[in-house]
């Protein structure tokens, strides 16, 4: 494609995404567009019969030997394979083979990339959309396949949160962060007190490495003052710790958040932590006076 937007994403016209049904299945519908996106990648021979024995070795088989096939010969057989072992496999195996290959056409793509084409992200858009298309909860990041939410709006909340963590180093404040998420997402039933806990101590961590005050609680780190933030934002930010550490961290087994209400928390908590960061950035470090 040429450079620049195309004519629907400078309008903002884009299909709707199908709401989330799917979680524990791979439907027929995924694994016969998983066959057909591995064929328009058309990767090397050597790298097709490494992605079909993983497959077998997830089913616990042991594919049969082609080693006299032509290479015409080969691909098709490989590719029926395939076939026949994706529609035998365990819907969890499915997303593991899904795991499997990316790493796989990744690691080809270091090796023999061509006119910058790579196969692994490929993959991994294609295969998104599909996620998208057909409702599964799930989505490809980072070569892990993992719950996504079915709000769209929350999933990007979500990741600038988890990005400014990253580039922060703040790697502990991030997995709290992707836990929370996770729980929001899970099925039959989302951990709602799991998501507002989690949520909360992402942020409480943020808070204690901007301030250097690790034995603090946020709610002890908001009194003293010492976050960039304006008042009443501070006021706002301890009503919010209030309900989190009162009715999820700390609260009694009577307490039942209701999802809007762990969304919500969830949403404010990844929002502040993204904003607390870009203010750290910009804070000057505090400069130190000449000697007289």
């Amino acid at each position: 494609m040429g450079a620049g937007a195309l004519f629907s994403q400078r309008f903002g016209h884009s299909i709707q995404n199908t709401p989330i049904s799917v979680r524990e299945e791979a439907p027929e519908a995924l694994r016969q567009k998983l066959l057909e996106i591995l064929r328009n990648l058309n990767p090397r021979i050597v790298l097709r019969d490494k992605i079909v024995k993983n497959l077998f070795e997830l089913l616990g088989e042991i594919p049969p030997d082609l080693r006299d096939c032509y290479d015409d010969d080969l691909i098709s057989s490989l590719d029926h394979l395939l076939i026949d072992g994706l529609e035998k496999a365990e819907w969890f195996y499915v997303y593991d083979f899904v795991e499997l290959t990316y790493e796989e056409l990744q690691k080809d793509d270091e090796e023999y990339i061509v006119f910058n084409a790579r196969s692994a992200i490929l993959f991994r858009n294609a295969l998104n959309k599909q996620f998208y298309r057909f409702g599964i909860g799930y989505e490809l990041k980072d070569g892990k396949i993992e719950p996504r939410g079915d709000n769209p709006h929350l999933t990007e909340i979500a990741n600038k949160a988890g990005e400014a963590l990253d580039e922060a180093g703040f790697a502990g404040a991030k997995a709290h962060l992707k836990e929370a998420f996770q729980d929001l997402g899970r099925r039959p039933e989302a951990d709602l007190k799991g998501c507002i806990s989690h949520a909360s101590s992402a942020l409480e961590a943020v808070a204690k490495k901007l301030t250097n005050d690790p034995k603090a609680t946020l709610g002890e780190i908001i009194k003293k003052g010492n976050l960039p933030l304006p008042k009443p934002l501070d006021a706002a930010l301890a009503q919010i710790w209030g309900y989190a550490s009162n009715d999820a961290r700390h609260g009694s087994e009577d307490a039942n958040p209701s999802f809007e209400e762990a969304e919500l928390v969830f949403s404010l908590c990844a929002t502040m932590t993204t904003y607390l960061l870009k203010k750290h950035e910009q804070t000057p470090p505090p400069t130190l006076e000449a000697n007289s």
